[in-house]
């Protein structure tokens, strides 16, 4: 299991994050957050681009597309293609929009490789793109699931029988009806998850963007596997 927490766990732009985290031992990954892509953000990443790159032998990278990719996210590919390990894309919410999301998939996947994982938001729209990209690996978010209900480790394993490969995790809790939210070690969606986590090779995200709460739930994650 290799740790990791967004690049935005402070206020602050990238280069600042990473200079934070440069010293926390219990940090091994960074997913770098393009979930909105604008020219102020395109700017700032073509200027600290540099100093990210200075960290790629501290942290192993992945990255986040935005919400909804387009063709001309594929500026950030060309940036980053030879940093990041991984990149999550969402599904699109509508029908419509599922050919043109799984053709720009595969034409990604045929440039890039096979470095696209997808991301359940909410289940309907996840399961239509699992039909669309049958060999598409994914990324499990705990959060989201706990959301509409559902058991994080009860649908790793269903999909797990059914051949899918699970490469990245997102745990975050759920509180007052709000996911992204901070958790301890009694919670017991990660109590029925630690069989999976203690065997887990990949990238286990904790999506949560403030340092104390990214910090306890990482302190939680190992006292769950090591208990």
């Amino acid at each position: 299991m290799i740790p990791s927490v967004p690049s935005y766990v402070i206020p602050g732009t990238y280069a600042e994050n990473l200079r934070f985290l440069e010293d926390k031992p219990e940090v091994e990954g960074v997913e770098l957050l393009f979930y909105l892509w604008d020219p102020e953000v395109e700017d700032l990443l073509d200027r600290e681009l540099p100093e990210i790159r200075s960290f790629s032998s501290r942290f192993r990278f992945t990255a986040h597309l935005p919400d909804r990719i387009r063709p001309e996210h594929r500026r950030i590919l060309d940036r980053i293609g030879d940093l990041a390990r991984s990149f999550v894309v969402h599904p699109p919410a509508d029908l419509d929009g599922l050919p043109g999301f799984a053709d720009l998939i595969v034409a990604w996947r045929r440039e890039f490789g096979d470095r696209f994982f997808l991301e359940n938001l909410r289940t309907e729209p996840f399961e239509r793109a699992l039909e669309a990209l049958p060999e598409i690996p994914l990324c499990l978010d705990a959060g989201h699931l706990l959301a509409e209900g559902k058991a994080p480790a009860d649908r790793i394993g269903r999909l797990r029988e059914g051949g899918r490969r699970i490469e990245e995790l997102h745990l975050h809790g759920i509180a007052d009806g709000r996911d992204h939210r901070p958790f301890g070690p009694e919670a017991p969606w990660l109590r029925d998850l630690v069989p999976f986590l203690s065997g887990f090779p990949g990238v286990a995200e904790v999506e949560l963007f403030d340092w104390e709460e990214a910090r306890t739930a990482l302190s939680a994650i190992r006292t769950s596997v090591r208990s």
